[in-house]
């Protein structure tokens, strides 16, 4: 596993950012404007520790820290992948 500066000096990612900016690039490379975008959200998937038990309310944890991160942009792990 690599940090995202690692990822992004090896080539493995194009740059570093959160939910604003994956939409963004998204959009750009789509050719859509922002107000003509229709976003869905898939709900999240249930992991297998809470399906175990293990840790209940695993899924509702890293949801709220996802919206935290993407609401702050802040410099989460999050990447854009080269296809």
């Amino acid at each position: 596993m690599l940090g995202a500066e690692t990822a992004k000096r090896v080539g493995l990612i194009d740059e570093i950012g959160g939910y604003q900016t994956a939409e963004r690039i998204a959009l750009e490379l789509a050719g859509i404007k922002k107000d003509e975008a229709v976003v869905h959200e898939a709900p999240a998937p249930i992991s297998l520790a809470e399906k175990l038990g293990i840790f209940p309310g695993a899924s509702a944890t890293m949801n709220r820290l996802e919206e935290l991160s993407a609401s702050a942009e802040i410099n989460a792990p999050m990447f854009l992948m080269k296809l």
